[in-house]
């Protein structure tokens, strides 16, 4: 799961000051010329450090609502059951942007988000299900059996090189479509598309799943994006139905 470490707590834990307000700062033994050099190793464990402490700190502030949720736009309801959460858009930028590294307006731009009660979202096994809404009329399916998924992924390839150029002048790492994680297929009788891709951020080893399933509706499309690693498919797979109730 990508993560994201705010400079600022790095700046502040390296110039000795406190990590939070009501925590007095205590004055380093060391002057900067004199203090060793840390090593990669220990570098990467106090990013952890820092990263965990302030993500725990976020999380225990987010309105984790359960039960009956009217979504924002008035589009559906939700029904939470106890092992799962819902944030509204204010609280799902906190996980997108500030713990999973992705760009500003990621979760304003939604109707909220799903998350699973077993994993907070900064833990090594956290997934969750973005709601978007496009609100684009009446979409017919008389066509889906001719959808060519090898165009749709050439097309989705070519924007996603496009927005990955953005993120690297924006400061974030670079994303590429690898391929369909799974084959696409749209389901008649639930008049559901299902199609899951593989992205690779940056140099990473461990690659990123985004599952898609989009229901066809009156009005528009309801889109749910469950995001996870590529490793979690399976758990990915066994839970689709479960949301998709509610």
């Amino acid at each position: 799961m990508k993560r994201y470490i705010p400079i600022l707590l790095l700046t502040l834990l390296a110039s000795g000051q406190a990590l939070y307000a009501d925590e007095p700062a205590s004055a380093p033994e060391q002057t900067a010329e004199e203090a060793p050099a840390m090593t990669d190793e220990q570098a990467a464990a106090l990013e952890e450090a820092l990263y965990l402490a302030q993500a725990k700190k976020s999380w225990e502030g987010l309105n984790r609502q359960q039960g009956e949720i009217k979504l924002p736009n008035g589009v559906a309801t939700l029904h939470v059951p106890d092992n799962f959460y819902y944030l509204d858009p204010a609280d799902s930028e906190t996980v997108l942007v500030d713990m999973w590294g992705n760009l500003p307006g990621t979760g304003t731009d939604t109707l909220g988000m799903l998350v699973p009660k077993v994993s907070a979202p900064y833990e090594d096994d956290a997934w969750g299900v973005t709601i978007e809404y496009e609100d684009d009329g009446n979409v017919s399916d008389e066509d889906a059996d001719a959808i060519d998924y090898d165009e749709l992924l050439a097309d989705m390839q070519s924007d996603t090189r496009q927005a990955s150029k953005e993120r690297v002048a924006q400061g974030y790492e670079a994303i590429e479509l690898v391929g369909w994680a799974a084959k696409p297929y749209y389901d008649k009788a639930s008049h559901k598309l299902h199609w899951a891709k593989e992205l690779r951020f940056g140099e990473d080893e461990m690659h990123t799943l985004n599952y898609n399933i989009r229901a066809l509706g009156r009005e528009g499309v309801l889109v749910l994006n469950f995001i996870a690693g590529m490793d979690q498919k399976e758990t990915i797979d066994a839970n689709l139905n479960s949301v998709l109730a509610m």
